[in-house]
């Protein structure tokens, strides 16, 4: 499946009506995780997707992104109807188009850091030597190069997203989608992630992200407040003050930013990951190994809270009936 070039101010991305409904063991009604989002993202254009935790905004970029499939309605990803697209059509996105950076990095667990990042170039069949040094040359933009020889398993959490960044530069994809891309990294990491990704769209790359760092949401062109899978408010170049307000207003309480509760457990694994595992390299890899997670979600102080959890899935509803 071949996506024309995005050009500045087309729609690279749309979605109307999109709506995904949960199961959950034990409940007598189905769970609404997205409720009807409707939205579009022009190329060169930063979307922030900001809400309380629990309001969807994970499952959404995974919808979006093509890595979980929709209960209703539609999205169309650089001219491809993801509601058509088979497997092989979605990975062809992520190997070269589509980029994604989620919360917890999924890294080759037998790869080393510089393969992990040489691995897009390798499946877009460009030549080893050019794909070496790309990969060496975006892992020292991302300050990680001395990482290079490491396996998925010795890095920091914040490393491991480091990299997961270094191997989406290396990409050059027309769309990024990226779940708490901040919210592992301390303020000076942070600030690396956030001017490349300024960068990425003074170079015409739409990014979509889900946050609960007020600054970040900030810098983005639109800011999407989601509650409840709902679209409350869309907001344009607002200041973090005006997102808090807004997230005020949408929640009806005095929202202001918290620390996260490391002593809580961690969020459940969301639904689709075994997919999601499988994709990233654009093979099918057996399910009995999946792809290494560095690390646990840990929320920088002034955050709004910690990545969001999702619930215990047994099936997917569609039409109010429970699929196998």
């Amino acid at each position: 499946m071949d996506a024309p070039p995005a050009r500045l101010g087309n729609t690279v991305l749309s979605a109307h009506g999109a709506s995904k409904v949960f199961w959950m063991r034990g409940a007598k009604h189905p769970f609404h995780v997205l409720r009807g989002v409707s939205l579009s993202v022009k190329a060169g254009e930063m979307l922030a997707v900001v809400g309380p935790s629990g309001s969807g905004k994970s499952t959404l970029l995974r919808c979006l992104a093509g890595l979980e499939p929709l209960t209703d309605g539609h999205v169309t990803l650089l001219d491809a109807n993801l509601g058509r697209a088979t497997r092989s059509d979605i990975a062809e996105l992520l190997r070269d188009p589509v980029g994604v950076l989620l919360a917890t990095p999924l890294l080759v667990p037998s790869l080393t850091v510089r393969q992990n990042v040489e691995l897009p170039g390798l499946l877009a069949t460009r030549s080893s030597w050019s794909t070496r040094e790309l990969a060496m040359a975006t892992l020292s933009e991302m300050g990680v190069d001395h990482l290079a020889h490491r396996l998925p398993d010795q890095l920091t959490p914040a490393q491991a997203t480091l990299v997961s960044l270094a191997r989406v530069v290396a990409q050059n994809p027309r769309i990024i989608f990226a779940d708490e891309p901040t919210g592992r990294l301390t303020v000076s990491e942070s600030k690396v992630v956030i001017d490349r990704l300024d960068q990425f769209r003074a170079e015409g790359t739409s990014v979509v992200l889900a946050t609960h760092d007020l600054h970040l949401a900030a810098r983005a062109s639109r800011v999407m407040i989601l509650v409840d899978g709902q679209v409350q408010e869309l907001l344009d170049q607002p200041s973090a003050s005006a997102v808090l307000d807004a997230l005020g207003r949408a929640t009806g309480e005095c929202a202001s930013p918290v620390e996260a509760d490391h002593d809580s457990a961690p969020p459940a694994e969301p639904a689709g990951l075994d997919y999601l595992a499988v994709q990233s390299d654009g093979t099918a890899a057996p399910p009995s190994q999946p792809l290494a997670r560095s690390g646990t979600a840990q929320a920088r102080q002034g955050s709004l809270a910690d990545s969001e959890s999702q619930p215990e899935v047994t099936a997917q509803v569609s039409d109010g009936q429970t699929s196998p």
